[in-house]
């Protein structure tokens, strides 16, 4: 069973980020900008019936009609994301599609499990962000509209 409570930024100092070296990893290390997260409320830390954090799921809501979502997952459910965790995702999902008008997310072009989760969740591809990651990754730019 997945758990989603409000995001604490304690939070992401107890997940075993997918990679240390990535912006994620490096934004663990300021506890500023997590601290911002947690008071701005729209986040939310998802947890396993053990208690691990399984990822922490920021939501950007835009005056304009529409939210941003980054989803940090992870190392440990990497390789896979089983259904009680899809589930989770969806609804998260399916709630901001009544919310907004236009819901986006983007993720590596080179993690084909991620894209495969992603286009489960309903998301089209809009198109690829050239060296647009922290290592000069490109990425895939992902929406919903309604």
């Amino acid at each position: 069973m997945i758990t989603l409570s409000p995001f604490k930024s304690e939070d992401a100092f107890k997940m075993d980020w997918i990679e240390t070296e990535d912006l994620a990893g490096m934004l663990r290390n300021n506890r500023y900008i997590f601290e911002c997260l947690e008071q701005e409320g729209n986040s939310q830390t998802m947890t396993n019936e053990t208690g691990s954090i399984l990822g922490i799921i920021v939501l950007t809501p835009y005056h304009t009609g529409w939210c941003d979502i980054s989803m940090f997952m992870a190392k440990s459910i990497q390789d896979e994301f089983d259904k009680d965790i899809y589930k989770a995702l969806q609804d998260i999902v399916n709630d901001l599609t009544k919310k907004y008008k236009r819901v986006s997310l983007n993720g590596k072009s080179s993690n084909e499990k991620l894209t495969k989760l992603i286009k489960h969740l309903g998301f089209e591809e809009e198109g690829v962000m050239r060296k647009y990651g922290w290592h000069g990754e490109d990425y895939v730019l992902y929406s919903i509209v309604g």
